[in-house]
């Protein structure tokens, strides 16, 4: 988190992790390849490009 000028915090939650891997895991499950970036929109309506890591794929799971 980085603080603007005014004070207030900007980036991301643990919510928009959580959307990110969810999003991620639903897509290498449908297609059974591993992706290697997902983008998710937080409630604030940034777009983020979010880098995946560590990321596995097999017949019926995906993390």
């Amino acid at each position: 988190m980085n603080k603007t000028e005014k004070g207030f915090k900007k980036g991301f939650t643990t919510g928009t992790c959580a959307q990110a891997t969810a999003k991620a895991a639903a897509i290498m499950l449908s297609t059974g390849k591993k992706i290697e970036r997902v983008e998710v929109k937080t409630p604030s309506g940034v777009k983020l490009n979010l880098e995946l890591i560590d990321r596995e794929v097999g017949e019926d799971f995906a993390r």
